[in-house]
């Protein structure tokens, strides 16, 4: 059987959902609460939609079901921050800390990631710094009982009248314990906007990074536009650490580098692909670095045959990402997705960038985020962003220009806090330019995940065997559980699991 045939998201996640639902008659809300993660991870990395209202519903379900709510008077001037990302230099987690700080606000931040996670350093640090400030870490709480204890308690102590929400796409114990609280407005942090994620149902307004986010959420979460907030943000540059180095074969040469997941490079006609090897071919001084995460093996294959090979270098994550771009000479955006992180990484440091956008795909648009104010980061055109890069790397004169012109796209922290507290506040009103984003963006968007599965086929297991172990033979059948584990047996990832 073509392994293509056995694995189906859009059925799965329906098999999924009824067999959460057959647990919530036997009230096992542990049990609930971990199929859902699952379809909900499924289903962010397969694509699959923005919001689904059943296993939003699932899980507010098992709150009424079996919890009180958590009534707040909400009186005391208090903020709560939650969250279960929390990593240092990713997500926004230290840009509303420092929001919070600023402000001279008493927060509450509470750490729910996962247990044994020791990626937030600076973060805790950054907490304990600020005597206004108090800390606790459910973490280690796995289960969902004990955690709702903990939390109630803490929040009918603490009386927060309002609360930051930066979750994990696929937290369906977060969505369960933000759904019981009462007399708390509750903002999410959006730092997912292309992609599905739970929680929209438990949270009363939602902070947007850019319009795009806004439309999506307007069109598929069922949010009305007075309920998002407009909010750009500015990047946490990494703790200073050593710079690890490139390959040998990139000294001396024109480094270009981008990365990000590896989704966010890839389409059917391979347009990002082509548009490197295009760079390549003209610039034979250049080389291009690639960092991020996933399963490169797609990209690598294609640049061996087109004989670019020993030009293409994939580093994987790099702890030292600042040091990298500061090394670089351009920035190259990803297509057919956008970076976020990276993209302000490389203007905080004044590295070029240059970025692709299409009229299928206008979010992919850099000057929706960044401004543009000299018409020359974003092209419509392979031809004319490569015969910029082609300017760049020949042209010394023109590559100082545009690294002075990267300087005015730069954003502060000061700015930053200003604008939004104006915005939570009522001061200043969010104004989303929702006619930028044409449907055609997103059916172009949806046509591209279908691929997805195939592409993801390593996560797609690996997602199955972390929520549901061998017992997912119960809900599909013997032969997916043989298939799941051969697949990670194979790329030797099972024991990162178990």
């Amino acid at each position: 059987m073509k392994w293509s045939k056995l694995l189906d998201a859009g059925r799965d996640i329906e098999r999924l959902k009824r067999y959460a639902s057959k647990l919530s008659k036997a009230e096992d809300v542990p049990g609930v609460l971990k199929i859902v993660s699952c379809a909900a991870h499924l289903s962010y990395h397969m694509g699959r939609g923005y919001f689904d209202h059943d296993l939003e519903s699932l899980v507010t379900e098992q709150g009424k079901l079996h919890f009180d709510e958590i009534i707040l008077a909400g009186g005391r001037d208090r903020w709560v921050f939650y969250d279960n990302f929390s990593l240092d230099s990713r997500g926004l987690t230290q840009q509303y800390l420092g929001a919070l700080d600023t402000w001279g606000y008493e927060y509450l931040y509470i750490v729910d990631g996962d247990p044994g996670r020791d990626e937030n350093r600076e973060i805790v640090k950054q907490v304990k710094q600020n005597p206004k400030a108090q800390l606790l870490d459910i973490s280690d709480h796995v289960d969902v009982f004990q955690k709702e204890c903990i939390f109630r308690n803490a929040m009918i102590d603490f009386e927060p009248n309002k609360a930051f929400l930066h979750f994990a796409p696929w937290r369906a114990d977060a969505l369960l314990l933000w759904s019981l609280v009462k007399g708390v407005e509750r903002f999410m942090i959006n730092i997912t906007d292309h992609g599905f994620w739970l929680g929209a149902s438990c949270s009363d307004r939602i902070i947007e990074f850019r319009n795009y986010g806004g439309w999506i959420s307007h069109n598929f979460r069922g949010k009305s536009v007075d309920d998002l907030i407009l909010q750009k943000f500015y990047p946490i540059m990494s703790p200073s650490l050593s710079f690890e180095g490139f390959p040998d074969l990139t000294n001396g040469k024109f480094k270009i580098i981008c990365g990000g997941s590896f989704y966010k490079m890839f389409d059917e006609p391979f347009t990002f692909f082509s548009i490197i090897a295009k760079i390549l071919h003209q610039n034979l001084t250049a080389v291009v670095i690639v960092v991020g995460g996933g399963d490169f093996s797609v990209m690598q294959n294609h640049f061996y045959k087109l004989g670019l090979g020993d030009r293409v270098f994939f580093l994987g994550h790099r702890r030292d990402i600042c040091e990298v771009i500061k090394n670089s000479d351009l920035f190259l955006n990803t297509y057919p997705v956008g970076g976020g992180l990276m993209m302000q990484y490389a203007i905080e440091l004044d590295k070029i960038m240059v970025s692709f956008a299409s009229p299928e795909i206008p979010s992919n648009d850099a000057r929706h985020l960044y401004g543009d104010p000299f018409g020359r980061i974003s092209f419509y055109e392979v031809d004319e962003l490569c015969d910029d890069v082609c300017k760049i790397i020949s042209d010394e004169n023109y590559r100082n220009s545009r690294e002075k012109e990267m300087k005015m796209l730069r954003s502060s922290r000061q700015d930053f806090d200003k604008d939004l507290k104006r915005k939570l506040c009522g001061e200043t009103r969010s104004v989303f330019e929702l006619s930028l984003l044409a449907k055609q963006d997103m059916t172009v968007q949806e046509e591209m995940y279908i691929n997805f599965e195939e592409l993801f086929h390593r996560q797609y297991c690996h997602i199955m065997i972390r929520w549901l172990g061998v017992g997912c033979y119960k809900i599909f059948s013997v032969f997916h559980l043989i298939y799941f584990l051969r697949s990670l047996i194979k790329r030797k990832l099972l024991g990162k699991i178990f």
